[in-house]
């Protein structure tokens, strides 16, 4: 069993009417020129199936919507009669169907789909989300998820998630890439230390229970997303559903991103964790090169922050290194949201070859991106002068990079302030 659900109060997730829209207009142009030879099941019966399925729609309405007469729908249902095919039309139109669901299917069987639509009032809660885009998204934010809350002590958590809906067509068709955010539900007793807690105010829900969704989903799926439509529109106040509209339109809002790049072990999630204050916000892999995925990081609503996977990797096999090339570059090809890649660079070591090569990536994708000088602690003042003005050279050779350099130690806590800065005039913009 499977529900489909709306919030009746502002905050109805995006979710509801993308799908519902999608879906509303079903196969129905390539169904045209078939209409004469549809007799088989019983129009009649399948109108009745639907009026019900709608809130127990009267004659009177669909009448009205049709143009016609309650008398004409009357002699519909009764079998008395067929409508002309832009009625047909239309009437599929209206309950999100195909003339083959209309007039060939038994739709009577699907009478035991639906439970009574229903109210449900989700209790308030707190919860803790991280979001990834990879080849296989869903499991990666459950499996990480699932381990930030052993490690704070919930063996069995309890964890909700949805997709995450800013991707590019590229990332999606060329790359197979897709997003999705986990939520860990706190509970009462668990006060994690360093994660952004985020709360979730108690919630009304209009809510119907599909027992069978994979039976005909192109009619019992849209219809119940329309069953709960119907209801916001015709039984609760006009100003809830001014806001289940208006929210749709706000949340279509993509919020910008920063990324934050580097080799591995450059120092970047200890860099990450010094920005956020939170110390256990990003974590490496045991295994340099291992993980394969951009982590998102909600900076107050304002900002995206992408951890993206560490390179330079000596130990991954050549297939994987393609392959990681492969995700950036797709990541930030035509990426007009991403305002700055800051490019980590170890300030013991400065550029390197494999630094030089992502420089030339961002380049060629015509993203700006900025240096950050790591671990500037390990060495003296002279070789940090030093390693600044051969990195300084270094990128007048490259059109897409930013002029000026930020030295930094987490650890030290040198030069976050500057980077926080810096973060903060590029979620003004």
């Amino acid at each position: 069993m499977t529900t489909v659900g709306c919030e009746i109060t502002e905050n109805v997730k995006l979710i509801v009417v993308e799908r519902f829209y999608v879906l509303c207009y079903n196969f129905l142009v390539s169904l045209l020129y078939q209409f004469e030879r549809i007799t088989d099941m019983s129009f009649g019966k399948n109108l009745q199936h639907l009026r019900r399925l709608n809130r127990n729609m009267t004659q009177e309405t669909i009448a009205e919507k049709l143009d016609v007469s309650r008398q004409t729908i009357s002699k519909w249902e009764n079998d008395e009669c067929k409508p002309e095919i832009e009625k047909a039309i239309e009437l599929c139109n209206l309950f999100n169907c195909s003339l083959d669901n209309l007039f060939r299917d038994d739709l009577s069987a699907y009478d035991e789909a639906y439970s009574n639509l229903r109210i449900e009032t989700v209790p308030a809660f707190r919860y803790v989300i991280y979001t990834t885009i990879s080849v296989n998204p869903e499991c990666d934010a459950i499996d990480r998820i699932r381990k930030i809350a052993k490690e704070h002590g919930d063996e069995n958590p309890k964890i909700i998630g949805w997709d995450f809906p800013y991707l590019s067509q590229e990332q999606i068709n060329v790359y197979n890439m897709h997003g999705y955010t986990a939520a860990w539900i706190l509970p009462e007793n668990i006060k994690p230390d360093g994660l952004e807690i985020k709360e979730q105010k108690t919630q009304k829900y209009a809510a119907v229970s599909i027992k069978s969704p994979f039976e005909n989903p192109f009619v019992i799926i849209p219809n119940g997303y329309k069953t709960i439509d119907e209801y916001m529109r015709l039984y609760k106040k006009e100003e809830i559903r001014s806001n289940f509209i208006n929210i749709v339109i706000e949340s279509l809002n993509i919020l910008d991103e920063i990324a934050f790049a580097g080799r591995s072990n450059v120092g970047k999630s200890s860099l990450i964790n010094a920005l956020t204050g939170k110390k256990t916000l990003a974590k490496t892999s045991g295994t340099p090169g291992r993980t394969q995925q951009l982590n998102y990081f909600n900076l107050a609503d304002k900002l995206y922050m992408v951890d993206m996977p560490g390179y330079g990797f000596a130990q991954a096999p050549e297939s994987l290194v393609k392959k990681w090339q492969k995700m950036i570059f797709a990541y930030l090809q035509g990426r007009v949201n991403l305002k700055r890649v800051f490019l980590l660079i170890d300030s013991r070591h400065g550029i390197k070859k494999v630094d030089t090569e992502i420089m030339e990536m961002l380049d060629k994708a015509a993203v700006n991106y900025q240096i950050v000088l790591t671990k500037t602690d390990k060495i003296s003042a002279i070789a940090l002068t030093k390693v600044k003005n051969e990195t300084q050279k270094t990128l007048k050779e490259h059109p897409a990079a930013h002029i000026d350099i930020i030295p930094t130690s987490s650890e030290k806590n040198k030069g976050i302030d500057e980077l926080r800065a810096e973060i903060a005039i590029l979620a003004q913009i």
